[in-house]
């Protein structure tokens, strides 16, 4: 049996208290079966917020689609080694490349997945 899905997703993004410029990213991925959604929310307080943002929604979406098959049944530790500290660790080696601290680049993220 085959089944296709059309996946609607929109996204907004405003401009924090802190400055004028907006530091969301947001990118969405409508696959077969399922729908992932990243999004990161740079801290307006952080020097390079919204690089980091943008740096970290694609890195999360990449390292994602390398995980597609099973990630639904991930235990936390797996999540843990196999997504978290693989987009930890890119974002060190950013900050160390451009001689800046991981705060610097300071985010919230969230992902979502749909199935």
């Amino acid at each position: 049996m085959i089944s296709i899905m059309k996946w609607k997703i929109s996204s907004a993004k405003i401009c924090g208290k802190h400055n004028n410029v907006t530091q969301d990213f947001i990118c969405q991925t409508p696959l077969d079966d399922f729908a992932c959604v990243v999004g990161s929310d740079g801290a307006g307080v952080a020097s390079h917020a919204r690089e980091g943002a943008d740096f970290t929604t694609q890195t999360m979406r990449e390292i994602l689609m390398r995980h597609k098959e099973g990630i639904f049944e991930y235990s936390d530790q797996k999540i843990k080694e196999e997504l978290i500290m693989p987009l930890y660790e890119s974002i060190t080696e950013m900050a160390v490349r451009n001689e800046l601290s991981v705060d610097d680049y300071m985010i919230r993220s969230f992902i979502i997945e749909l199935k």
